[in-house]
């Protein structure tokens, strides 16, 4: 047991030496070390960077697309990331500079409060920015960063949840009335797009004075009020043709 303890003590001395000489720190301590141990901390060394368990002082390790090391060097370079693929992704959703914005302010919050460490920076942008979506309003959905990403929707949506409360930030509930236009737009109603936009908005209004929409999703209705609205106007729109732009199960969008 003593030996085991011995031995135990003497590869953390060579770790504590192999780090202060790197960084500088004790050269006179480092001088007065014996030329034998000297050898074994360079085993040590050449051991431990093969492992990439220590790096030397300044450095840094990128892993998941971000350092882990957040110094002044790799933050910066953590927040330019951060800026560029913000940007990025947020052209394909065809947000304005004010979201971009905030959706780059809400990124370095959660910088400031490590919620980025142990997570993909793909799937903490992708919530900074679908959290711009439902505080400002716009018409998108978490399955369109999930498609662009090709990430699991749950979890883009449990770090999307943890983001806002941890950041403490109310995301107010999707109304479902902001899809309307962008389904009718996909099934392509021609001329009459308005008209049936309009009656799907009434039905959409009609369920809220009921209360229906509560607990379901927004595109699960949408998909319900187009499909009549469609029907009412004579156009045939099969429900698979509905579900392919609503992405909904055919079930739910029969049950609506």
């Amino acid at each position: 047991m003593a030996s085991q303890k011995n031995g135990s003590a003497f590869r953390g001395g060579k770790k504590m030496l192999w780090m202060l000489r790197k960084r500088g720190c004790v050269k006179e301590e480092w001088e007065r070390v014996p030329w034998g141990q000297k050898d074994a901390v360079d085993v040590e060394e050449e051991r431990m960077c093969q492992r990439g368990s220590l790096l030397p002082a300044g450095k840094s390790q990128t892993v998941g697309g971000f350092h882990v090391n957040l110094g002044k060097e790799s933050r910066a370079q953590t927040l330019q990331n951060g800026k560029r693929q913000i940007h990025h992704l947020g052209n394909q959703l065809q947000l304005n500079q004010h979201c971009l914005d905030t959706a780059f302010n809400f990124f370095k919050m959660a910088v400031s409060k490590h919620l980025t460490r142990g997570r993909k920076m793909t799937h903490v942008i992708a919530a900074c920015l679908y959290l711009v979506c439902r505080t400002e309003g716009t018409p998108h959905m978490l399955l369109d960063l999930s498609d662009l990403l090709q990430v699991n929707v749950y979890v883009l949506g449990k770090t999307f949840l943890l983001l806002a409360r941890e950041l403490c930030i109310n995301a107010p509930a999707i109304d479902p009335c902001l899809y309307i236009p962008r389904f009718a737009h996909m099934l392509e109603f021609g001329d009459k797009n308005h008209e049936v936009s309009m009656t799907a908005l009434r039905l959409l209004q009609q369920m809220k004075r009921d209360w229906m929409h509560t607990g379901r999703r927004p595109s699960g209705l949408c998909g319900a009020a187009l499909l009549v609205a469609a029907r009412m106007h004579d156009f045939r729109r099969t429900v698979k043709e509905v579900i392919r732009v609503v992405k909904v199960g055919e079930s739910t969008l029969r049950k609506r």
